[in-house]
Formats: structure tokens, sequence, C-alpha cells
């Protein structure tokens, strides 16, 4: 439970990262979306319910900071958390190929949720929602938390 509580105070400061610093990181209108980032890599070291929970806080706090419809983030990183971990319950060792799905589905996953209801009523259709928002955001994330998964040592992963 020490350990949940140590990745909530991560998270929190990734929250806090996200709608401070990340502001200036953005390109063509692109953000790495740092929570989700250290969402996905926490979960592989977490149950199921420790999943479902810190997901939710996740959410709870980046529409707090962020300032979207309350209960959109909750609900993308709980799909979130909930998807990775029971997609990817019987691994054990980091592989940089299934942190690469892993964050591709994930950045997936809550890019589509998030960026589909926020465009609900715009006149962007679905091609336009597809390649001006979810594919850039989606590279943005998955090439950013490659670079950080490999400047990162292996056994710092391992005491997770």
């Amino acid at each position: 439970m020490r350990r949940v509580g140590l990745y909530a105070v991560a998270i929190a400061a990734a929250v806090l990262l996200q709608s401070t610093v990340v502001e200036f990181l953005s390109m063509a209108g692109a953000r790495p979306n740092l929570p989700l980032l250290l969402l996905v890599a926490l979960l592989l070291r977490l149950d199921v319910y420790e999943s479902l929970a810190l997901g939710f806080l996740t959410g709870l706090l980046s529409d707090l900071t962020a300032g979207t419809p309350l209960g959109l983030g909750s609900l993308g990183y709980s799909l979130v958390a909930f998807v990775i971990r029971v997609g990817t319950r019987d691994w054990v060792q980091v592989n940089y190929q299934r942190m690469l799905l892993v964050w591709a589905m994930g950045a997936v996953i809550f890019e589509g949720l998030a960026n589909g209801i926020l465009l609900l009523g715009a006149e962007v259709g679905l091609a336009g929602a597809l390649f001006r928002h979810i594919i850039p955001c989606v590279l943005y994330d998955v090439g950013f938390g490659m670079l950080v998964l490999a400047a990162l040592p292996q056994a710092w992963w391992r005491r997770l």
C-alpha cells in the first residue's frame, strides 16, 4: 500500500508538470501526456484494483487542473488502467517493444475518448479529428515515452 501512495504522489507531480511546464513543449498542437505515460509505466507493477484507483486519481487530478469536463479524465484514465492491466497481466520484465505497444494502446484509448467527446459538437469530421488531433497526440506520447524509457537505467525499472 505504501508503494501505491508513492505512485500517487508521483502522478500528482506529473499532473502539475503537465499543467505548467508541458505547455511549452507543444509541437503542432500536440503535447506529451506525462500523467498518461507515468500511469502506463506504473501499471505493470500493480494489480487490477490498484490500477483502477490510480487511473481514477490521475483522471480526477487531470480534470481539476486542465479545466476539462469533470469526469472525462477519470473515465479515460480508468479505462486505460483497466485495459492495460488486464491485457498485460502476465508481463514481468520491461521490454522496449512491449512498452511501445502498451503506450500506443493507452494513448489511442485516452486520446480517442477525450478528443472524441471534446470534438463531438465541432465541425470537424472523423478524419479531421483523427489526423489533426488523435494521431499527433498518440505519436508524441509514444515518442516522448520511449525517449524517457531509454534514458532511465534498467535497474530503476526493476525496483518499481
